[in-house]
C-alpha cells in the first residue's frame, strides 16, 4: 500500500485552497469534510495595502501521519500558529519518528547512517557523470565550430 504525502510551505501559502481540494479528492472525503483546512486571517493593512494571511491546518481526519498523536496540532484551531510554532511541533514529531525508525532498522541489522551515505554518494556520482557528459557534448560542439573557422576560445 502506498503512502501519500503533501508538503506545504506555510511561508508561501497564497490561499488557493489547492491543498484542501487535493486532500479531499485523494481521500475521497464527502463534501464538507476536510483532511486539511485553510484558515484565513485578516485583512490587515500594511504600508497602505490590505493583506490576508493563510495557514493550512491538518484536521482530525488527516491520516497522512497515521502514527501522529491526535493532539499534534491541538490549540491551532483557535489561534493562528506562527511559523516557528509549526516548525517546532513538526520538527519534534519528525525527530521522534526518525529516532524510532532508526532503532527499528538497527534491530534488523541495518545502519541508517550507512544507507544515507550510500544514497548521498550515489546521487552526487550521478550528477557528476551528467556534468561530465554535458561538458563532453559542449567540447564536441566547440570542435564543430572550429570547422567553420570560429575561434574556439570565443565559442567557449
Amino acid at each position: 500500500m502506498s503512502k501519500d504525502a503533501m508538503i506545504i510551505d506555510y511561508k508561501y501559502c497564497t490561499g488557493c485552497h489547492a491543498c484542501e481540494i487535493t486532500c479531499q479528492n485523494e481521500k475521497e472525503l464527502p463534501e464538507g469534510e476536510w483532511g486539511i483546512k485553510l484558515t484565513e486571517h485578516g485583512p490587515k493593512k500594511l504600508a497602505g495595502k490590505w493583506f490576508w494571511d493563510y495557514v493550512p491546518v491538518p484536521s482530525k481526519i488527516c491520516d497522512l501521519c497515521a502514527a501522529a498523536p491526535t493532539d499534534l496540532f491541538a490549540g491551532f484551531d483557535k489561534k493562528r500558529p506562527s511559523h516557528s510554532d509549526l516548525h517546532k511541533v513538526c520538527r519534534a514529531f519528525i525527530d521522534r519518528h526518525l529516532a524510532a525508525k532508526e532503532a527499528e532498522l538497527k534491530a534488523a541489522g541495518i545502519d541508517l547512517h550507512e544507507v544515507e551515505r550510500v544514497v548521498l554518494l550515489r546521487t552526487v556520482d550521478t550528477h557528476w557523470m551528467d556534468h561530465i557528459d554535458a561538458m563532453d557534448q559542449l567540447r564536441q560542439g566547440i570542435g564543430l565550430r572550429a570547422y567553420a573557422q570560429k575561434d574556439p576560445v570565443v565559442a567557449y
